[in-house]
């Protein structure tokens, strides 16, 4: 503690440090379907996120607590980078993303650190709807990613869409990826100029 009873904010500074490198490292899987300059990590966490959100609002599950899962799920990734499926045949995690996301729970003050340990262990346990609805967003992200470079042209983009849609589990998640297949990606922005001049 420092003298005037707070903790000292260094441990602090460095995972908020951390949490930066994951825009710099790139979602590799994309590169096998001939993406140069895929999203990054923290781009796909962040739409994750949105998405998990709003299907724990349509599922009954808590939005707070799904999207904080969303939004921490591929945090390891910025001590081990992304490995796409084929390097992970050859590569292969030797510790576990769950055991990185308790490490750096440890490395943390307790104020931020226990709760971020209570998300590690959620994730590391997989039994919750609200894991089960992150998974879903996890998966759901990857697909509208794909949707957004079937547009643009990306022969391989249906064959990951498809390889989502067989692994979602929550009937909003697969709702709504047929609805987004189902419309340019652009769609949300002409549907608010029609409105906006009619």
């Amino acid at each position: 503690m420092t003298p005037d009873g707070k903790e000292p904010l260094t441990k602090i500074a460095h995972f908020l440090f951390e949490a930066g490198n994951l825009k710099r490292v790139q979602r590799s899987g994309w590169w096998l379907a001939g993406i140069r300059s895929p999203e990054s990590v923290a781009e796909h966490s962040f739409r994750t996120a949105v998405i998990g959100y709003v299907l724990a609002c349509l599922e009954g599950g808590s939005p707070e607590r799904t999207a904080s899962l969303c939004l921490f799920h591929d945090f390891a990734e910025s001590r081990t980078s992304d490995l796409n499926p084929v390097a992970k045949r050859y590569v292969g995690p030797k510790v576990g993303c769950s055991d990185i996301l308790t490490e750096i729970s440890k490395s943390l003050p307790d104020s931020v650190g226990t709760p971020f340990g209570r998300l590690a262990d959620e994730l590391s346990k997989k039994e919750s709807l609200e894991w089960s609805l992150a998974k879903d967003a996890d998966l759901l992200e990857c697909a509208l990613q794909a949707r957004e470079y079937e547009c643009l042209g990306v022969s391989a983009a249906p064959t990951w869409i498809a390889s989502m849609q067989a692994r979602l589990t929550s009937p909003s998640a697969k709702q709504l990826l047929l609805e987004c297949s189902a419309m340019e990606p652009s769609e949300w922005w002409r549907a608010l100029e029609v409105a906006n001049n009619s």
